[in-house]
C-alpha cells in the first residue's frame, strides 16, 4: 500500500482512531518502510513470520522458457490450449491460471487471443472500473472463468483459492514483483507451477531468479530486500553492471554482439546466504 500512495490515507486513518483499539499488521513483504511504520504504531507487538519472508515458496515449481518477442503469443496459446486438452483427456476442469502481462492494452490483447481459441479468459488491470474488475474477479473466484489476463494490480493481495498455475507473459522489472506473482499460486501449504517466457532484455533479472531457484533447491535460506530503498539500490546496480559490461567489452576489443548475453550475465550473482537487495515498482503503473 505504501508503494501505491496510500501512506498518507494510513496516516489518517491512525489519527482518527479511537484512543483505546487493538492494531494488527499483515504484510508478505518487510521493507524497511513498513518496519518504521510498524514501529510508530505498534505497541510491543509480537511478531510472526510465515515462512520466508520476500523469497520465491518452494511449494511452486518454477520454469523459465527463452522466446523472442514475436514468439510470446503464439507460445502462450500453444501452452494453454495443450493444457485444456489434457484437462479435457483426463476428465478434469481446466485449472485456474493467471497470465501476467506488462502493460493495459496488452491485457485486454491477450485476453481476446485466448478466447478466441475457444478458452474461457478475462482481463484485470487498472483501466477496468471498478464494476469490471469486481465480476472478472467473481468469475475467476467461481470459476466461471479459467484464466486471467492481469497486469501487476493482481500480483498483492489477491487470494483466490486453487490457482494451479501462474505464466509471465511478461516478466517484471523486480525480484520483488516477481516473488508477489508467483505467490498468487502454492497458497496455504499446496503446490502450484510458475512458467516464465523471457527475451534478452530480462537477463538481469533471469540471474536472480536462477539463483533464487538453486538455493532453493539446496535448502539455503534466502531473501530478498523490498521497499522504495531497494529499489534504488537494484537500478544503481543494474547500472554499475551494464557500465562493467562495456568495460569488458572495450578491453577485450569486442562489440557487444560478440558475447553471448546469457555470458554476460552468469558472474553477476554470486552465491551467499546474506539478505539480497531487490525493489518493487508501483503495481498500479503499468
Amino acid at each position: 500500500m505504501l508503494d501505491m500512495g496510500f501512506e498518507l490515507q494510513i496516516r489518517e486513518i491512525m489519527r482518527n482512531l479511537p484512543e483505546k483499539h487493538q492494531t494488527l499488521l499483515f504484510s508478505a513483504t518487510m521493507p524497511v518502510e513498513i518496519e518504521a511504520l510498524a514501529k510508530e504504531y505498534l505497541a510491543n507487538p509480537v511478531q510472526v513470520k510465515v515462512g520466508k519472508v520476500s523469497s520465491p515458496t518452494t511449494n511452486v515449481s518454477q520454469t523459465l522458457v527463452k522466446v523472442s518477442e514475436n514468439e510470446k503469443i503464439d507460445r502462450l496459446l500453444d501452452l494453454l490450449v495443450e493444457e485444456a486438452s489434457q484437462a479435457e483427456k483426463c476428465g478434469h476442469p481446466f485449472p485456474l491460471t493467471i497470465v501476467f502481462v506488462e502493460r493495459k492494452t496488452r491485457c485486454d490483447e491477450i485476453a481476446e487471443a485466448l478466447v478466441a481459441q475457444g478458452l474461457s479468459a478475462v482481463s484485470l488491470h487498472g483501466g477496468r472500473s471498478q464494476s469490471e474488475r469486481e465480476a472478472a474477479l467473481h468469475d475467476f473466484r467461481s470459476s466461471t472463468t479459467n484464466i486471467l489476463v492481469a497486469t501487476d494490480v493482481a500480483s498483492r493481495g489477491l487470494d483466490v483459492t486453487g490457482v494451479s498455475h501462474v505464466i509471465n507473459l511478461d516478466l517484471p522489472k523486480t525480484m520483488e514483483d516477481y516473488v508477489h506473482r508467483i505467490g498468487r499460486t502454492g497458497r496455504a501449504g499446496t503446490t502450484g507451477l510458475s512458467t516464465s517466457f523471457y527475451t534478452d532484455r530480462d537477463m538481469f533479472l533471469v540471474a536472480n531468479i536462477r539463483k533464487a531457484i538453486a538455493d532453493a533447491e539446496s535448502g539455503n535460506t534466502v531473501a530478498f530486500a523490498t521497499g522504495k530503498v531497494a529499489r534504488r539500490k537494484e537500478k544503481e546496480a543494474a547500472a554499475a553492471q551494464k557500465e562493467a559490461n562495456i568495460a569488458l567489452s572495450k578491453q577485450f576489443g569486442l562489440g557487444p554482439a560478440s558475447i553471448n548475453i546469457e555470458d554476460k550475465y552468469r558472474f553477476m550473482i554470486t552465491t551467499s546466504n546474506s539478505k539480497k537487495v531487490g525493489a518493487a515498482d508501483s503495481a498500479w503503473d503499468d
